[in-house]
């Protein structure tokens, strides 16, 4: 099926993750080198060592938290074998098997894993992750880039209501959903895209306006930057330096 095509291509780096030590809790990430506290009161073995923020976004997927907690946000996401993370770590790991909760920036709380896209990449996503998400931390947001298959995603879930979400699939030509109304910002951005359910869409002429386009891994970079940030723009002046976690979706 062409989902398990994708969630393949995503993991596009095998991820050695043997921890001989899991921990039982997720780590509070800040810069000084304490060593945080399980839930039964035992300590971390290792707690990495904080560095800046480091860009990513291309072929990849992510979540935006409102959120300045990332302690919090990974405990939300219940990460198994959770352990303290730098930027360097963490994106490392996120090409594997795992996801990486990183440092609050700008206010927000970026998870970052091609585990994502395992589900953002089908016709009907669960949105469960997302929503809870936004129930707890008011807002959260899921966007996904992969430009060898032409996959390209965004969604947003605002106090446990997915309001928008809109995925396409370049390789088949295929939107994979398209839910709720357009947002304001994606208006401003001049969004118009090619719609193979559009009822012109039997008509040659149609794939030949010039109006239209099809979406691309810009127009989910841009829309991230008007939603929340554009992860492809971090850099050291972006954040004091920290730690983030790093672990296993449940």
């Amino acid at each position: 099926m062409c989902h398990r095509l994708l969630a393949q291509l995503l993991l596009f780096a095998a991820c050695a993750c043997g921890a001989s030590n899991p921990a039982e809790a997720v780590p509070a990430p800040n810069a000084a080198l304490t060593s945080p506290l399980g839930s039964n009161g035992s300590h971390m073995s290792r707690q990495a060592a904080p560095d800046h923020p480091r860009p990513f976004g291309y072929k990849t997927c992510w979540y935006a938290v409102k959120s300045t907690d990332s302690n919090a946000v990974a405990r939300a996401l219940h990460l198994q074998d959770a352990r303290s993370a730098s930027w360097a770590e963490g994106l490392a790991s996120a090409e594997g098997s795992e996801v990486f909760v990183a440092p609050p920036v700008a206010g927000w709380v970026l998870i970052v894993g091609s585990e994502l896209g395992a589900s953002l990449s089908t016709n009907a996503p669960s949105w469960n992750e997302l929503i809870a998400l936004s129930s707890k931390f008011g807002e959260a947001q899921a966007f996904c880039t992969h430009r060898v298959v032409e996959l390209h995603v965004w969604a947003k879930a605002v106090a446990g209501d997915l309001v928008r979400a809109h995925g396409y699939l370049g390789e088949s030509g295929e939107t994979l959903f398209d839910v709720g109304e357009e947002t304001a910002d994606e208006r401003d951005l001049g969004f118009k895209f090619f719609d193979e359910r559009s009822p012109d869409a039997s008509n040659e002429a149609y794939w030949e306006r010039s109006d239209l386009s099809f979406p691309d891994e810009e127009s989910v970079m841009s829309l991230a930057r008007r939603w929340s940030l554009a992860p492809i723009e971090l850099n050291e002046s972006s954040a004091e330096a920290m730690t983030g976690v790093v672990g296993r979706l449940p």
